[in-house]
């Protein structure tokens, strides 16, 4: 936890708080279809991937450099984000394919 790579971790924590919240009082007052639901749940999923990148760089850029020595935000970035932006939406899009399918089985 208290590598570079910490903040990616700790920041899952904050991540699915802001999640809930943006998805409990903010999507769901103007979800009015299944259609709504996906595309909202895909910009929840896309504002918190995009929290999660900016906590864990943040993090593991302090880390890195008190560690090793100064690093660019490039290089932290090709390192730390880019390689994980495909299989990142192509996760967020399936998971919310598969909880609009479940949810339709699942009675309130």
């Amino acid at each position: 936890m208290s590598g570079p790579t910490g903040g990616f971790l700790v920041g899952f924590v904050f991540v699915g708080l802001i999640y809930w919240v943006l998805d409990e009082f903010v999507f769901k007052r103007f979800i009015n279809s299944n259609k709504s639901r996906f595309v909202f749940n895909i910009v929840n999923s896309v504002i918190c991937t995009l929290i999660l990148y900016v906590f864990g760089v943040v993090w593991f850029i302090t880390v890195y450099a008190k560690n090793t020595g100064e690093v660019g935000l490039v290089t932290v970035l090709g390192w730390c984000v880019i390689p994980f932006i495909i299989p990142d939406i192509v996760k967020f899009v399936l998971a919310d394919v598969v909880s609009l399918r479940i949810r339709s089985f699942i009675k309130k």
